[in-house]
């Protein structure tokens, strides 16, 4: 394996067959053969590497014996430009000093692992993941670096690169996270997201301002249009005068116009009306559709808890009421909302015939325009007075027609303009209906879903002494990650979106790793959710640490603490009564014990 030579991240990432961002044509690959990236590295290879040296020399290879490996030199490469992107930068600085340490760095790298379900190994497949759940854009990039670093002519570079992205875009990107959670999550939709979440109050704030901002966008679109349609009329009037129409035939043609321009101005600003109508009715739609789906994912987890309940004593009886009565307040919630969403579709419906027949009566306007021109020119004792070609005349009526031609292609552009920032403001309506109603609605999900720490535990006693190949067999009919080599986080995750339910679970355990159990703690220990024995309560979270590193290593849950330091626990990827990885209930030592983890 030959050394990588390109300075960046992105043009790696081109230059490899298969990228998410893009590849080179086939034959600037065979120009580029000694480009080429590690297959695999394990935390062994990472500790090798001399992060801090990576990171403060401009050369990878310094941080690398000469006499390294090829494959130690690929990695070392691919690392040094992984942590040169700023957007990673942003995400490793766990203490937002502003400077990336070598600590930070690697723990990031060991976080990425996780991505592809394989926590043993950090690939290609690993960073392209993160790049793209940190939302990274690097084809702003491309061109330039392409020219910079390979020579090539700029537009042939550009020609070059727009083709593969067009072929990337058409064939989707690679390196997807292992996964969907069947309420709609994802895993490793950030990474080591460590920042608190903003309020409520900031949210709906700043999506006001911005709504505000592209409404001025459109006010702006507006009166530049106006202004353009003025200097047509005005030049048009000019031509008119030159061509020989009299100031008095003038006056007459431009009262009549203006009673049409006056009836296609207020047709402009029916057809707005009803078109920003349609959009804030479209904006609840969607809003209330996101609602929609969360409601029927808790009915879904409420049901399953409702399943899981055994036994037909009073106690029995009494939880399976208490669920059956969250599972009806939900259902007419959401029989409610979907309602709502039909009676907006309805009235949706109407608004839009009534923009096509405004746009009808429109046109019928301009085309009175036209023909009122015509016959002022026609009927006009001066126009043309001289031209003998009748030939001449008609194209000295076609050259005065071009204005209001070019007045009609202004309100058409100004039109396809606003109708541009109505969508986008649609958007952003969404997300704020989202935020305002964000309070009122989480507090209804949680009053109805199965969440208690004891329930918790009872569903994941109902999993007790299956083995690995029967979890991943459940997990996975249900649509939920599992790592065949460690899935107690997975686990965890299952259990807990089950329960709790995913809309309940908190922003912070919802964004990072979910796979990866130092991810988890990170998260936790910066977002307060992070606590000692004395608050642990059954159904918290519990992170163990085997070797001694301070890293966590394994994850389960409480079932009680035991006056003499021992902890209760329910674990998945553990020992039992059976041989093999499974699921079994443990008494724990505390000296093993990192922390516990509120995920409620």
């Amino acid at each position: 394996m030959t050394n990588l030579n390109f300075n960046s991240y992105l043009l790696k990432k081109i230059a490899l067959d298969g990228s998410s961002f893009g590849t080179l044509t086939a034959n600037k690959f065979e120009q580029y053969q000694n480009v080429s990236a590690f297959d695999s590295a394990t935390i062994e290879d990472l500790k090798n590497l001399d992060i801090e040296k990576l990171l403060a020399s401009d050369d990878a290879l310094d941080a690398v014996d000469e006499n390294a490996s090829a494959d130690q030199k690929a990695l070392a490469e691919m690392v040094k430009a992984f942590l040169d992107v700023d957007g990673v930068v942003q995400a490793a600085d766990t203490d937002k000093s502003g400077d990336l340490d070598a600590d930070e760095a690697l723990e990031f790298l060991k976080s990425a692992m996780a991505f592809d379900g394989d926590l043993t190994n950090l690939t290609m497949d690993d960073l392209d993941t993160v790049i793209q759940s940190l939302n990274i854009d690097l084809n702003d990039e491309i061109d330039k670096a392409i020219e910079e670093s390979l020579g090539l002519d700029e537009e042939e570079a550009i020609e070059d690169t727009k083709k593969n992205q067009e072929i990337a875009n058409t064939n989707g990107t690679s390196g997807n996270v292992g996964g969907n959670y069947s309420s709609g999550g994802n895993y490793g939709s950030s990474v080591n997201n460590a920042n608190q979440t903003k309020t409520t109050a900031e949210t709906v704030d700043e999506l006001e301002q911005k709504i505000k901002d592209k409404e001025g966008e459109i006010t702006k679109a507006e009166e530049d249009a106006q202004a353009q349609i003025e200097e047509q009329e005005e030049a048009k009037k000019t031509a008119m005068e030159q061509a020989g129409v009299s100031e008095k035939e003038y006056e007459v043609y431009k009262e009549q116009e203006k009673k049409l321009e006056d009836n296609i101005t207020a047709k402009d600003k029916e057809i707005d009306g009803h078109n920003e109508k349609i959009s804030q009715n479209e904006a609840t739609i969607s809003s209330n559709s996101n609602y929609i789906s969360s409601l029927e994912s808790q009915i879904a987890n409420n049901k399953t808890a409702l399943g899981a309940v055994s036994g037909d004593d009073e106690n029995a009886s009494s939880k399976k009421s208490e669920i059956q009565q969250k599972i009806d307040n939900l259902e007419a919630k959401l029989q409610s909302v979907q309602e709502d969403n039909k009676k907006l579709e309805e009235e949706n419906a109407k608004e839009k015939e009534a923009v096509q027949t405004a746009q009808t009566q429109k046109q019928q306007l301009e085309t009175q325009k036209q023909e009122l021109l015509s016959k002022t020119l026609d009927d006009s004792a001066g126009f043309a007075k001289g031209v003998g070609s009748s030939q001449a005349v008609e194209q000295m009526k076609q050259q005065i027609a071009q204005y209001d031609t070019k007045i009609a292609d202004i309100r058409a552009q100004k039109e396809q303009t606003v109708a541009g920032l109505r969508s986008e403001i649609q958007e952003l309506n969404v997300q704020l209906q989202d935020a305002k109603q964000k309070e009122e609605r989480d507090g209804f999900m949680k009053e109805n879903s199965f969440l208690s720490g004891d329930d918790v535990i009872d569903l994941a006693k109902q999993f007790e002494g299956k083995t690995q190949d029967e979890m991943r067999e459940i997990m996975r009919a249900k649509g939920y990650q599992f790592d065949n080599g460690a899935w107690c986080a997975d686990f965890v995750s299952f259990i807990a979106s089950q329960t709790i339910g995913e809309e309940n679970l908190p922003d912070w355990y919802k964004n990072c790793n979910r796979a990866y159990c130092p991810d988890i703690m990170r998260n936790a220990q910066a977002n307060n959710a992070f606590v000692g024995a004395e608050q642990a309560q059954a159904g918290d979270a519990v992170l163990f640490d085997w070797d001694g590193d301070g890293n966590a290593d394994h994850i389960g849950y409480v079932i009680g603490v035991n006056g003499d330091g021992t902890v209760e626990t329910i674990e998945g990827n553990t020992s039992g009564n059976n041989s093999g990885s499974q699921v079994a209930s443990k008494k724990r030592n505390s000296g093993n014990i990192l922390g516990y983890v509120k995920l409620s």
